[in-house]
């Protein structure tokens, strides 16, 4: 995958990048370039900071889990998988992630769902007791 195909699915959500690290460890990462998934606080201020010979080989991203900027090098990405929004949210419910990292939509989604199943339990039947 080319650094170009890379960003763009970091600007577009979360995913998980597998890269061997300069000291040859390999790590896995939930990251994004979606401003919308950022915290205000965490937002960069200024231009770019990766130098220009840097650009195409270092791609600096968000780490949702570490909640914190990092950065990899492009060529030492060993796999890239955007996770599906049933996964995000099982992180998110088991704390792995913040909330933030669900989209406008994917909350909207989410609020449905709860509320569809607070009304699919009270409108129940409960079992009957069998009693002989």
């Amino acid at each position: 995958m080319d650094v170009n195909d890379l960003r763009k699915l970091l600007h577009e959500g979360i995913v998980r990048v597998k890269f061997k690290k300069v000291n040859g460890d390999e790590r896995l990462m939930t990251c994004t370039l979606n401003p919308e998934l950022i915290p205000e606080s965490a937002k960069p201020k200024g231009g770019p900071t990766i130098s220009e010979e840097k650009r195409d080989s270092t791609l600096r991203v968000y780490d949702v889990s570490a909640k914190g900027w990092r950065s990899f090098i492009v060529e030492n990405v060993i796999t890239v998988y955007v996770p599906s929004y049933d996964e995000k949210l099982l992180d998110v419910v088991e704390d792995k992630l913040p909330p933030e990292v669900l989209t406008e939509k994917e909350m909207i989604d989410l609020q449905e769902r709860v509320l569809s199943a607070i009304a699919e339990k009270k409108n129940a039947v409960p079992p009957s007791s069998t009693t002989q």
